[in-house]
């Protein structure tokens, strides 16, 4: 394949089209939203934390850290009642957000587009990762580099 090619998938998150330049690409699955792969991430945990449950050997493993939970609680609390289940987590604080301008944006904008040089193509794609324009030649993705 040409160093300046780029690749085209479908995020299995979203479903949306995604263009990846070779720079960036290392088997992506997901597009740049962390939401994506965040919770296709959280679902796979799920799944397998389930299955090792479902064994004797994380049954076991569970009882006994229960049992060093209610242990902790017990002593950190100086009196307590041994109970069978854990109380359930608090969520987690929403992640602070830093929302910048639209003049910072074309700003930023610009200056990618005089750092790059534009290439000579009909449709000028730029790779989703790293704002880079990839090159003219596109190529599907077959699970590995041929």
């Amino acid at each position: 394949m040409p160093a300046n090619s780029y690749r085209v998938f479908f995020c299995l998150g979203c479903n949306r089209r995604v263009e990846i330049c070779r720079h960036c690409d290392h088997g992506h699955r997901y597009c740049p939203d962390e939401d994506c792969s965040k919770q296709a991430r959280l679902e796979a945990k799920r799944r397998y934390r389930a299955a090792y449950q479902a064994t004797r050997a994380g049954r076991r493993a569970h009882a006994k850290a229960q049992a060093r939970y209610r242990l902790m609680v017990l002593t950190s609390e100086g009196v307590g009642d041994l109970q069978k289940v854990t109380d359930h987590g608090s969520t987690p604080a929403a992640p602070s957000v830093t929302v910048l301008s639209e003049t910072a944006i074309l700003a930023a904008q610009e200056k990618n587009d005089r750092a790059a040089p534009v290439p000579q193509t009909k449709r000028h794609v730029r790779c989703a990762f790293c704002g880079r324009f990839c090159g003219p030649f596109v190529h599907r993705w077959f699970g590995r580099w041929l």
